[in-house]
This record gives C-alpha cells, sequence and structure tokens, in this order.
C-alpha cells in the first residue's frame, strides 16, 4: 500500500511529502479547541511565554511548525541510532507530520512545540542510560529538563513517571538513581525560588500558584461530528499499531526490547499528562503524536500486513483536510 510504497521510494520522495503536509500545517487552519486555558495564565512564566510573538502571527506559526519538524527528524534520527528504525529512512517524519495535521489552532504554538522539542531532549537521555554503569548525570539531565517544564506547565511533574518506570524497564535498582531523579526536580525550582526572592515576587507567586490549583477544573469538551471522526481514526490507529508495536518487541533483543517498552511508557504518560492538564492539554498532542509515529512507521516497516493502517490513514488524511480545507 501507499505508505510502504512511500518507504521503498527513498528519503527525497519522504522529504517532498513532508514539506506538503509542513506547507498545509502552516497555509491552513484547523479549528481551536473550544476550551479556555486563562487559569494557566496565573503561572507567571506561562503566561509570559505565551505572549510571545502575538503580534506576527504567521511568524509565529511558521517557527511552531518548524520546531516540530525538526524535533520529528531528531526523534527519527535517535531510533535510528538505537536500531529501532532502519536507516537511509525518515518515514516516521512523513507519519508524523500527517498526524500532527490534527493539531487544533493554537496561538502559543511556538511554545508547543519548545515543549515538544524539551521532551524529546528526555527521551534522548532516557534512551541513553541503558547499560552505563553511572548514568548520574543522565539521570540528573532528565530530571532537570522534566522540572523546568514544570515552571512553564504544573501537570509535567507527573513526567517523573516515565522516568520511574525507565528504572524498572532497565532494571536499574540502585538507590542512588532514584534520589538524583529526584534532585534533579528540585534543582530548577530552588533557582526559580531563590530568584522570586530577591526581585521580592515569592509571596505574589505563591498567591498565584494556589489559586491557579484552586480554579483548575478538568475540562468538559463536547466534540461536534468531524472531530468526532478525526479523533477516532487516531485512536484506532494509535490503538493497533501500540498492540502490533509491543507484540514485535518479545522478538527483539533485549537492549532494542526494553526502548520499544520505554516510548509506550512515554506514550501513556503522555496521555495521563493531557489529562490532568485540564485546557492546556493541547501543548502534549504533538509530543503524544511522536509516539504514535513511531508505531505506525515501525509497523509500516516492519509488517506485511498494513492494509488497515493505510486505510485508517487515509481515511484520517481526507477528513482532515476537508476539514482544514472548508475551515
Amino acid at each position: 500500500m501507499f505508505l510502504k510504497k512511500i518507504y521503498s521510494a527513498g528519503i527525497f520522495v519522504q522529504t517532498f511529502f513532508v514539506l506538503i503536509f509542513l506547507s498545509l500545517l502552516i497555509t491552513t487552519e484547523s479549528p481551536e479547541l473550544r476550551i479556555s486555558d486563562k487559569a494557566l495564565n496565573l503561572i507567571p512564566l506561562f503566561s509570559e511565554l505565551s505572549r510571545i510573538g502575538h503580534e506576527n502571527t504567521i511568524i509565529l506559526k511558521i517557527a511552531g511548525s518548524l520546531i516540530f519538524i525538526v524535533t520529528a527528524y531528531l526523534f527519527n534520527n535517535l531510533n535510528i541510532k538505537h536500531d529501532l528504525l532502519p536507516r537511509q529512512n525518515t518515514l516516521l517524519v512523513v507519519v508524523f507530520s500527517t498526524l500532527l495535521l490534527a493539531n487544533p489552532s493554537y496561538s502559543g504554538i511556538l511554545l508547543q512545540g519548545i515543549v515538544t522539542l524539551l521532551l524529546y531532549m528526555l527521551l534522548h537521555y532516557m534512551y541513553s542510560i541503558f547499560n552505563e554503569n553511572q548514568p548520574y548525570a543522565r539521570i540528573l539531565t532528565a530530571g532537570i529538563i522534566i522540572s523546568a517544564i514544570s515552571l512553564i506547565i504544573p501537570q509535567t511533574i507527573v513526567y517523573i513517571i516515565f522516568v520511574w518506570l525507565g528504572f524498572f524497564t532497565y532494571r536499574i535498582g540502585n538507590w542512588r538513581e532514584w534520589v538524583i531523579s529526584v534532585i534533579g526536580l528540585v534543582v530548577p525550582y530552588i533557582y526559580y525560588v531563590s530568584w522570586l526572592f530577591l526581585t521580592d515576587k515569592l509571596n505574589s507567586t505563591w498567591f498565584d500558584y494556589i489559586t491557579y490549583f484552586q480554579s483548575f477544573r478538568p475540562v468538559k469538551y463536547s466534540l461536534n461530528m468531524s472531530e468526532f471522526i478525526t479523533l477516532g481514526f487516531i485512536a484506532l490507529l494509535l490503538i493497533i499499531n501500540s498492540l502490533r508495536f509491543l507484540n514485535e518487541a518479545g522478538d527483539k533483543v533485549i537492549a532494542i526490547r526494553r526502548k520499544m517498552w520505554l516510548i509506550f511508557h512515554f506514550m501513556w504518560v503522555s496521555l495521563l499528562v493531557m489529562v490532568i492538564s485540564g485546557a492546556a492539554l493541547v501543548i502534549w498532542i504533538p509530543a503524544f503524536l511522536l509516539a504514535a509515529a513511531l508505531f505506525v512507521s515501525h509497523n509500516v516497516i516492519n509488517s506485511r500486513k498494513t492494509l488497515t493502517t493505510n486505510l485508517l490513514i487515509s481515511g484520517f488524511l481526507t477528513t482532515i483536510l476537508l476539514i482544514r480545507l472548508l475551515n
């Protein structure tokens, strides 16, 4: 089917499709989620970063979209380096740029891109700690990355579960790694609190955080028919391909198998963070789609039975293009 043909056609054809989907992402609009993230404006760093470039919407959209694609290429190379994908192949980027068309229009797209890039860095460090005798620096950096993003969006702190699940997956039982991961979480907050104290903003920021958590409410969002169909295609793609992905893990060598489980943990922790983020759930969509793109591309490359995946991608692409072109 056509995904297998795109894979066989080589990098130049794959790049052509990526450029097409990137241009569609920039030049067409997807409906915005009909939810408000006003409560997040109580978080000082989120409020400041979300204002960047509001007067230059198109520049902001181009910059955010480019960060998404660069992150996808980095993630693709990471998986090639760790033998989850074959060399001379960018099918993952093609699939990711296709799924990214479902990303709702969002004024904070640059912030969304930066968060996605930082989460890629988290994955990079978690991939690389396997078989290291003393991976202390990498674990500390992973904790710092999570903590730094949580200064912008507090719910990010839940990604520490992903790090701890990585310890179980890699059979890391030394107490030092667990302590270092917590130290990594604490370090950025020490500097942030010190800066707030020196600028006499500690009390006001403290009350802003209290008000944010008191005013936080889970999102109650009703989907229209087109959104329901689009989400249905993505959900079916994710369920079918993630199960096939894990089923194939049993046939791989231990190093690859554990990294396959690691990305599966990343996917469901990202889903958990989306659920508890309320109106900020849109920020995590690209990171979640990175994992989905890996599942789909891995199965297209390694499986002979790709008819279902091709039909779902075709249905998704047809629906999302109609939505974007008619919006």
